[in-house]
């Protein structure tokens, strides 16, 4: 798991969790970006209890869009139905 890399973000305690704010940031304007491609209007990302992977659901279709830190070789750290599917509101 990508850790809190105690940069200057982290200094200012955005690393909620331990996580790197940073490299969460980056993946949750990627995974909004490419689901907005697609019609959707993603809720807020939120965490799962287990494990370092944060969901969101379109608001129109409830499809969702997931990103993940450390994820398996060959898998993508941003995946989803919302980011493959278009919106059909």
């Amino acid at each position: 798991m990508r850790k809190c890399k105690n940069c200057v973000t982290g200094l200012f305690f955005a690393c909620g969790s331990d996580y790197c704010f940073q490299e969460r940031q980056g993946l949750v304007e990627e995974a909004t970006f490419r689901a907005e491609q697609r019609g959707h209007t993603l809720s807020e990302f939120t965490k799962d209890r287990a494990f370092p992977v944060w969901r969101a659901r379109c608001l129109h279709c409830n499809r969702e869009a997931i990103y993940q830190l450390d994820p398996e070789p060959g898998e993508s750290d941003v995946h989803g139905e919302a980011l493959i599917t278009d919106c059909p509101r």
